[in-house]
């Protein structure tokens, strides 16, 4: 999809505001004269200005560009299918990992996505590569990075 400058603009300058208005709650950091909410609000800020600028240019050329035109994917039902089931499986990651944990849950939406983008003949092969993405982003982020992803389920183990 591709939409006019202007439209993106604006949505930008909505995120920036966002962003600034989240790090107004920011502490100062005693004996400086800048806090933890300088550099976000520095970001934030120049956000904005691209947006702005976005939008004049969007504006100057209206006339040339529509606001909106449809990707080509957009008019075919398995590519908005695939849009829609990758949607809700980051939903069902969102609403499930807590309760079922990490591993399971990540499994499970591996395991659809995969079988549904290559199809149900490499059943296994995808199984696998599922359980082995799995294994690997569970040991780069919980133990390397040391994010503490969800048990749920499965008791902590410590590989």
């Amino acid at each position: 999809m591709k939409v006019n400058d202007a439209v993106a603009g604006t949505i930008l300058i909505v995120f920036a505001a966002g962003v600034f208005y989240q790090t107004l709650g920011f502490p100062p950091m005693p004996g400086q004269n800048y806090g933890s909410k300088l550099f976000p609000q520095t970001i934030a800020v120049l956000m904005a200005l691209s947006g702005l600028l976005l939008i004049v240019r969007g504006v100057k050329a209206r006339h040339e560009s529509p606001w909106l035109v449809a990707a080509d994917w957009m008019r075919s039902p398995g590519h908005v299918a695939n849009f829609l089931l990758l949607i809700a499986l980051l939903l069902f990651y969102i609403l499930a990992a807590k309760a079922l944990g990490f591993i399971p849950t990540a499994f499970l939406l591996l395991a659809v996505l995969l079988t549904r983008l290559r199809g149900v003949r490499h059943l296994a092969s995808s199984l696998a590569i599922a359980a082995v993405a799995t294994v690997a982003m569970q040991q780069a982020f919980g133990q390397l990075l040391r994010v503490p992803l969800p048990w749920g389920i499965l008791p902590p183990v410590q590989w």
